[in-house]
């Protein structure tokens, strides 16, 4: 089995350490509204390396980003459970009121879940202008009961 914790592999080599250090220059350089070609010729690399740079760079910051996110629903999800039981026993206690929060905690935890995504709705053929009026016409009136 091979060791990756050893020579050019390993988090601490000089190679390693070197390239983290040109990746996050490139990165800088780019923020300054530097093009690739400029970031190659300032490290000492070619274009598409300077590319690879950045884009590696900001890879790694976008996978850092995501694992905080899913720490902060985490947190948020434990957060909303806590507010629930006590929601709970106030409904259990007799409090009415109670339940309009149980709802609204449950609301929030399905809208951070995503549980309540929008559905999607396929139609075929083209719906004239006169079609829409028509419809929108219809739904008024069967609201207003005079229908």
């Amino acid at each position: 089995m091979a060791r990756t914790n050893v020579g050019a592999a390993a988090k601490s080599s000089v190679r390693r350490i070197r390239t983290t250090e040109k990746t996050l220059k490139a990165l800088e350089l780019r923020k300054q509204g530097m093009n690739y070609t400029q970031i190659g010729e300032k490290l000492g690399c070619a274009r598409n390396t300077a590319c690879r740079y950045v884009l590696s760079e900001l890879e790694n910051l976008a996978d850092k980003c995501r694992e905080e996110a899913v720490h902060v629903r985490d947190l948020e999800l434990q957060r909303l459970d806590a507010l629930y039981l006590k929601a709970w026993e106030a409904v259990e206690g007799g409090d009415l009121a109670g339940i309009d929060r149980c709802l609204r905690i449950m609301e929030r935890r399905a809208k951070l879940l995503g549980l309540d995504a929008a559905e999607k709705i396929e139609h075929s053929g083209v719906v004239s202008w006169m079609e829409l009026v028509k419809s929108a016409t219809n739904t008024n009136e069967g609201r207003d009961g005079s229908a």
